[in-house]
Protein backbone atom coordinates (compact mmCIF):
# COMPACT_ATOMS: atom_id res chain seq x y z
CA UNK A 1 0.00 0.00 0.00
CA UNK A 2 1.37 3.72 -0.64
CA UNK A 3 4.86 4.57 -2.39
CA UNK A 4 7.59 2.07 -1.42
CA UNK A 5 9.93 5.40 -1.58
CA UNK A 6 7.96 6.68 1.58
CA UNK A 7 8.64 3.55 3.79
CA UNK A 8 10.12 4.67 7.20
CA UNK A 9 12.85 1.49 6.63
CA UNK A 10 13.91 3.60 2.77
CA UNK A 11 13.76 7.13 4.06
CA UNK A 12 16.09 5.83 7.48
CA UNK A 13 18.62 4.37 4.22
CA UNK A 14 19.02 7.67 2.46
CA UNK A 15 19.30 9.83 5.91
CA UNK A 16 22.22 7.37 6.36
CA UNK A 17 24.00 7.62 2.99
CA UNK A 18 23.51 11.27 3.06
CA UNK A 19 24.68 11.68 6.57
CA UNK A 20 28.30 9.80 4.73
CA UNK A 21 28.21 11.26 1.89
CA UNK A 22 27.97 15.15 3.28
CA UNK A 23 31.83 15.14 4.10
CA UNK A 24 33.80 16.93 1.85
CA UNK A 25 37.21 15.90 0.03
CA UNK A 26 38.68 13.79 -2.66
CA UNK A 27 37.47 10.46 -0.32
CA UNK A 28 34.72 12.03 1.46
CA UNK A 29 36.14 10.10 4.75
CA UNK A 30 35.24 10.18 8.06
CA UNK A 31 37.33 11.77 10.64
CA UNK A 32 36.59 10.40 13.94
CA UNK A 33 37.98 7.73 15.75
CA UNK A 34 37.60 4.34 14.92
CA UNK A 35 36.04 1.58 17.40
CA UNK A 36 38.39 0.28 19.99
CA UNK A 37 38.42 -3.89 19.05
CA UNK A 38 38.83 -5.94 21.98
CA UNK A 39 41.32 -7.54 19.78
CA UNK A 40 43.38 -4.24 19.87
CA UNK A 41 43.00 -3.65 23.52
CA UNK A 42 44.03 -6.88 24.25
CA UNK A 43 47.33 -5.92 21.98
CA UNK A 44 47.95 -2.87 23.77
CA UNK A 45 47.15 -4.34 27.78
CA UNK A 46 50.16 -7.16 26.88
CA UNK A 47 52.22 -4.41 25.97
CA UNK A 48 51.80 -2.22 28.87
CA UNK A 49 52.28 -5.25 31.02
CA UNK A 50 55.59 -6.19 29.72
CA UNK A 51 56.44 -2.90 30.11
CA UNK A 52 54.77 -2.38 33.30
CA UNK A 53 54.28 -5.91 35.39
CA UNK A 54 51.14 -6.09 37.71
CA UNK A 55 53.53 -7.72 40.22
CA UNK A 56 55.10 -4.38 40.16
CA UNK A 57 51.53 -2.90 42.35
CA UNK A 58 50.21 -5.98 43.56
CA UNK A 59 53.58 -6.25 46.41
CA UNK A 60 53.42 -2.38 46.59
CA UNK A 61 57.00 -1.76 45.01
CA UNK A 62 58.73 1.64 45.84
CA UNK A 63 60.11 2.86 42.57
CA UNK A 64 63.98 3.38 42.13
CA UNK A 65 63.96 6.72 40.49
CA UNK A 66 62.03 9.10 39.09
CA UNK A 67 61.66 8.04 35.64
CA UNK A 68 60.06 4.45 36.83
CA UNK A 69 57.45 6.34 39.44
CA UNK A 70 56.60 7.61 36.15
CA UNK A 71 56.39 4.87 34.30
CA UNK A 72 54.19 2.94 36.93
CA UNK A 73 51.48 5.71 37.33
CA UNK A 74 51.31 6.13 33.53
CA UNK A 75 50.68 2.36 33.21
CA UNK A 76 48.68 2.21 36.41
CA UNK A 77 46.45 5.15 35.06
CA UNK A 78 46.25 3.89 31.62
CA UNK A 79 45.24 -0.04 32.11
CA UNK A 80 42.29 0.85 34.30
CA UNK A 81 41.24 4.21 32.52
CA UNK A 82 40.95 1.94 29.45
CA UNK A 83 38.84 -1.07 31.14
CA UNK A 84 36.95 1.25 32.89
CA UNK A 85 36.12 2.79 29.38
CA UNK A 86 35.50 -0.02 27.43
CA UNK A 87 33.42 -1.28 29.95
CA UNK A 88 30.59 1.44 30.69
CA UNK A 89 31.01 3.00 27.55
CA UNK A 90 32.63 6.67 28.46
CA UNK A 91 33.47 9.49 26.55
CA UNK A 92 37.47 10.42 28.00
CA UNK A 93 35.71 13.50 29.39
CA UNK A 94 32.87 11.16 31.76
CA UNK A 95 36.17 9.01 32.70
CA UNK A 96 38.00 11.84 33.64
CA UNK A 97 35.25 13.42 35.80
CA UNK A 98 35.12 10.00 38.24
CA UNK A 99 35.73 10.97 41.55
CA UNK A 100 36.25 8.99 44.53
CA UNK A 101 32.69 9.61 46.13
CA UNK A 102 31.08 8.22 42.72
CA UNK A 103 32.04 4.21 43.75
CA UNK A 104 31.05 2.05 46.29
CA UNK A 105 33.17 -0.66 47.29
CA UNK A 106 32.69 -4.30 48.75
CA UNK A 107 29.04 -4.90 47.32
CA UNK A 108 27.18 -7.89 46.96
CA UNK A 109 24.76 -9.52 44.34
CA UNK A 110 21.52 -11.20 45.40
CA UNK A 111 20.98 -14.75 46.11
CA UNK A 112 21.95 -17.06 45.90
CA UNK A 113 25.27 -16.61 44.79
CA UNK A 114 26.14 -12.77 46.49
CA UNK A 115 28.78 -12.21 43.68
CA UNK A 116 31.49 -9.53 45.39
CA UNK A 117 30.93 -6.11 42.71
CA UNK A 118 31.79 -2.67 43.71
CA UNK A 119 29.04 0.01 42.21
CA UNK A 120 30.00 3.19 39.75
CA UNK A 121 27.90 6.43 39.32
CA UNK A 122 28.52 8.03 36.72
CA UNK A 123 27.27 11.39 37.23
CA UNK A 124 28.28 13.62 34.39
CA UNK A 125 27.23 11.12 31.93
CA UNK A 126 26.45 13.20 28.41
CA UNK A 127 22.49 14.22 29.15
CA UNK A 128 21.07 12.02 27.22
CA UNK A 129 19.04 10.38 29.70
CA UNK A 130 17.29 13.78 29.95
CA UNK A 131 16.22 13.92 26.40
CA UNK A 132 12.57 12.37 25.05
CA UNK A 133 11.97 9.32 24.00
CA UNK A 134 14.83 7.82 26.40
CA UNK A 135 12.84 4.59 27.68
CA UNK A 136 15.95 3.14 30.14
CA UNK A 137 15.34 3.26 33.62
CA UNK A 138 16.71 7.25 35.28
CA UNK A 139 19.28 5.26 37.17
CA UNK A 140 20.73 3.29 34.32
CA UNK A 141 23.71 5.36 34.89
CA UNK A 142 24.24 3.42 38.19
CA UNK A 143 26.97 0.24 37.14
CA UNK A 144 27.15 -2.75 38.78
CA UNK A 145 30.68 -4.40 38.05
CA UNK A 146 31.71 -7.60 38.85
CA UNK A 147 34.76 -9.16 37.59
CA UNK A 148 35.18 -10.40 34.23
CA UNK A 149 36.63 -13.65 32.59
CA UNK A 150 39.04 -11.56 29.79
CA UNK A 151 42.09 -9.68 31.61
CA UNK A 152 42.16 -7.20 28.90
CA UNK A 153 38.75 -5.58 30.05
CA UNK A 154 38.48 -6.33 33.66
CA UNK A 155 37.42 -2.90 35.52
CA UNK A 156 37.04 -4.66 38.34
CA UNK A 157 40.24 -6.01 38.95
CA UNK A 158 42.51 -2.86 37.13
CA UNK A 159 40.46 -0.42 38.56
CA UNK A 160 41.00 -1.06 42.40
CA UNK A 161 44.67 -2.00 42.03
CA UNK A 162 45.01 1.65 40.39
CA UNK A 163 43.47 3.26 43.21
CA UNK A 164 45.45 1.63 45.22
CA UNK A 165 48.42 2.59 43.90
CA UNK A 166 47.79 5.99 44.38
CA UNK A 167 46.83 6.47 47.59
CA UNK A 168 49.84 4.46 47.99
CA UNK A 169 51.31 8.16 46.32
CA UNK A 170 49.50 10.34 48.10
CA UNK A 171 49.88 8.51 51.58
CA UNK A 172 45.78 8.50 52.14
CA UNK A 173 42.83 7.09 51.38
CA UNK A 174 40.85 9.71 48.73
CA UNK A 175 38.65 12.10 49.50
CA UNK A 176 35.09 12.07 48.55
CA UNK A 177 35.83 15.03 45.98
CA UNK A 178 39.04 13.77 44.81
CA UNK A 179 39.68 11.97 41.48
CA UNK A 180 40.37 8.57 40.51
CA UNK A 181 42.43 9.35 37.52
CA UNK A 182 44.11 12.52 38.89
CA UNK A 183 46.74 14.54 37.11
CA UNK A 184 50.20 14.21 37.18
CA UNK A 185 53.12 16.58 36.16
CA UNK A 186 56.93 16.02 34.70
CA UNK A 187 57.78 15.11 38.32
CA UNK A 188 55.66 12.80 38.95
CA UNK A 189 53.97 14.53 41.85
CA UNK A 190 50.00 13.60 42.14
CA UNK A 191 47.79 16.21 42.38
CA UNK A 192 44.32 14.16 43.21
CA UNK A 193 42.48 17.38 43.53
CA UNK A 194 42.63 18.34 40.08
CA UNK A 195 41.55 16.10 37.07
CA UNK A 196 43.43 14.49 34.22
CA UNK A 197 42.96 16.24 30.97
CA UNK A 198 41.31 15.59 27.89
CA UNK A 199 45.18 15.98 26.31
CA UNK A 200 46.60 13.77 28.34
CA UNK A 201 44.65 10.87 27.76
CA UNK A 202 44.85 11.24 24.58
CA UNK A 203 48.39 11.50 24.36
CA UNK A 204 48.89 8.81 26.36
CA UNK A 205 46.07 6.47 24.01
CA UNK A 206 48.32 7.76 21.15
CA UNK A 207 51.73 6.68 22.82
CA UNK A 208 50.68 3.15 23.82
CA UNK A 209 48.81 2.39 20.52
CA UNK A 210 51.90 3.03 18.87
CA UNK A 211 53.82 0.98 21.31
CA UNK A 212 51.71 -2.07 20.44
CA UNK A 213 52.25 -1.60 16.89
CA UNK A 214 48.88 0.10 16.05
CA UNK A 215 48.47 2.39 13.76
CA UNK A 216 44.91 3.34 13.61
CA UNK A 217 43.56 6.73 15.45
CA UNK A 218 41.60 6.30 18.95
CA UNK A 219 40.33 9.42 20.11
CA UNK A 220 37.63 10.67 22.60
CA UNK A 221 34.50 8.18 21.38
CA UNK A 222 36.83 4.89 20.54
CA UNK A 223 36.18 3.09 23.59
CA UNK A 224 32.77 3.94 23.92
CA UNK A 225 31.81 2.99 20.66
CA UNK A 226 34.26 -0.28 21.09
CA UNK A 227 32.44 -1.80 23.94
CA UNK A 228 29.14 -1.17 22.36
CA UNK A 229 30.25 -2.76 19.09
CA UNK A 230 31.55 -5.70 21.16
CA UNK A 231 28.98 -6.19 23.10
CA UNK A 232 26.34 -6.08 20.33
CA UNK A 233 28.18 -8.29 18.24
CA UNK A 234 31.05 -9.28 19.03
CA UNK A 235 31.11 -11.10 22.43
CA UNK A 236 30.28 -15.05 22.54
CA UNK A 237 26.83 -16.21 22.36
CA UNK A 238 24.96 -15.85 25.41
CA UNK A 239 26.89 -13.12 25.97
CA UNK A 240 26.00 -10.55 23.40
CA UNK A 241 22.97 -7.96 24.71
CA UNK A 242 19.60 -6.83 22.88
CA UNK A 243 19.71 -3.95 21.27
CA UNK A 244 17.18 -2.45 24.27
CA UNK A 245 20.67 -3.51 26.89
CA UNK A 246 22.56 -1.27 25.04
CA UNK A 247 20.78 1.62 24.71
CA UNK A 248 20.38 1.67 28.30
CA UNK A 249 23.86 0.51 29.53
CA UNK A 250 25.08 3.97 27.34
CA UNK A 251 22.56 5.82 28.48
CA UNK A 252 21.82 6.33 24.62
CA UNK A 253 18.10 8.54 23.64
CA UNK A 254 15.64 7.32 20.33
CA UNK A 255 16.89 9.25 17.45
CA UNK A 256 20.67 10.19 18.86
CA UNK A 257 22.26 11.10 16.04
CA UNK A 258 24.77 7.98 14.31
CA UNK A 259 27.89 10.66 14.56
CA UNK A 260 27.78 11.13 18.18
CA UNK A 261 27.38 6.96 18.92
Amino acid sequence: MGCPARAPSVRTLIKAIKNKSSAKGAAASRKHAVAMTLEDLTKIMEWSEKQCPSEWFDAKREPKDAKELQVMLKHSLMRSFMSTAFTIWTRNFEACGIQARDITWDCHGPAPYHLPHFKLFLENRKGWQKQAGYEGPRTSNLYDIYQQQIWAMDMYTHLPRHIAFIQQRIGHTLKPDEYIFPYFGPNSVVQPSRQLTQEMIQGFIHEFSVGAGLEKMYTTHCFRRGGAQYRFMFAPFGERWSLSVIRWWGGWAVGEHVSRV
